[in-house]
């Protein structure tokens, strides 16, 4: 998670596996969080709980993965 100065908070592991969810998601999709009304930092946490569910990494949330959310 960003801090409010855009520094790295929290888990280190959770955090690498958030930032690169959301590198992937503006270099593949032109994610640009700006466009749907959020800073960096909301964004990096909604990549954050999005890279917890997406088990397989592949930028997509399948039946199986949707299911581990309840």
């Amino acid at each position: 998670m960003l801090g409010s100065d855009g520094s790295l908070k929290g888990n280190s592991l959770a955090n690498l596996s958030a930032l690169l969810t959301l590198q992937r998601a503006e270099e593949v999709y032109g994610f640009v969080p700006e466009k749907y009304g959020l800073t960096e930092a909301e964004a990096a946490d909604i990549a954050m709980v999005f890279s917890r569910f997406d088990v397989n990494e592949d930028g997509q949330l399948e039946q199986s993965e949707l299911r581990s959310l309840w």
